[in-house]
């Protein structure tokens, strides 16, 4: 930071302020600095975004401070590098809302506060992000971007970049993470467990999916998982007893409940009978054994619209041996 304050020429940083975000700005005489961006960009990355975000800032650039920021930037960083971390911020940025309201979220809302950089990184690597992010980058470069890397031709490549991950300058990432969460939460943020990534499928997900199936298991009557078809062609009457049980729930959410209730069973009942529980950042819940992986909910959906057949499942689950293992919770 000092470095590339002195190299901007202009007054150094007074302050760095982290974010829950994916950003690298300075207002005034602070950074803004996002946490999870720091899983995303290299080191030499980093540098290009500082540099740009203080050669922006600096009076010799206030006329025509967004190409000569760039200029300035990839000098500072090489040219490749600095376009390399300008393609990555457009493509990832975008995302992170979705990662933090499906991923972070709901862990948050159980008690549990994972790690939000990390988690971010493993977010993005997911073949479903990656191609979100694809297009998000391709409306960032019609929308201009191209043309400001186009502007950066004429400057030498630079080096390769062989720098590790930025989040590997910071001493105490999830120091910085938790004094965050007290910031944006409060006080009570303290409170809240951590939970790794490779933990969060039975810590969280599995015990929420059997406290669901303890309330209402016996909803599943004496189903099996080879059963499950059946179960789904009576997802309405399930879906009405639901109301019954659960005056706050919404016509509109009943069919979609019950569904999630199927799933939980299989889950539950998968999990007893020796598999373990994941849940990848961007992935859907699933189940393992060895090499043998099932996603209860997409199972449950894809018998519902019809993509998987009754016939279908049930010769998978033979196949796994599972057919027989019933779907409620002994209680």
């Amino acid at each position: 930071m000092e470095e590339e304050a002195r190299a901007a020429r202009g007054r150094g940083l007074d302050d760095i302020h982290v974010t829950f975000g994916v950003d690298a700005t300075v207002t005034g005489h602070a950074l803004v600095l996002g946490l999870p961006l720091l899983h995303v960009v290299s080191e030499r990355g980093l540098r290009a975004l500082v540099a740009h975000a203080l050669g922006g800032r600096a009076r010799r650039f206030a006329r025509r401070h967004g190409p000569e920021a760039d200029r300035h930037a990839a000098r500072r960083a090489g040219r490749d590098v600095h376009v390399a971390t300008l393609r990555r911020v457009h493509a990832l940025g975008p995302v992170f809302d979705s990662y933090w309201a499906n991923e972070v979220a709901p862990i948050l809302a159980v008690g549990r506060r994972p790690p939000v950089g990390a988690g971010f990184a493993a977010f993005a690597r997911a073949p479903a992000v990656e191609r979100a992010a694809a297009v998000h980058l391709e409306r960032a470069l019609a929308g201009g971007l191209a043309e400001r890397i186009a502007a950066l031709a004429d400057l030498p490549a630079g080096d390769p970049d062989d720098s590790p991950a930025a989040a590997e300058l910071l001493r105490d990432h999830a120091g910085l993470e938790l004094a965050q969460a007290i910031h944006v939460f409060g006080e009570d943020a303290a409170a809240l467990r951590p939970v790794g990534w490779e933990a969060v499928g039975a810590e969280v997900f599995l015990e929420r999916a059997r406290r669901l199936v303890v309330a209402h298991g016996d909803l599943l009557a004496d189903a099996t998982a080879g059963d499950l078809l059946g179960v789904v062609d009576r997802l309405g009457p399930v879906a009405g007893e639901l109301q019954r049980r659960e005056p706050g729930l919404e016509v509109a959410h009943a069919r979609d409940f019950a569904g999630a209730l199927i799933a939980d069973g299989l889950l539950v009942a998968l999990h007893d009978s020796g598999w373990t529980v994941e849940a990848p950042p961007a992935e859907a819940v699933l189940c393992r054994r060895g090499e043998d992986r099932v996603s209860p909910h997409v199972v449950v959906d894809e018998l519902r619209d019809g993509r998987l057949s009754g016939a279908g499942w049930l010769e998978r689950a033979e196949a796994l041996g599972i057919e027989a293992i019933p779907l409620r919770v002994a209680t």
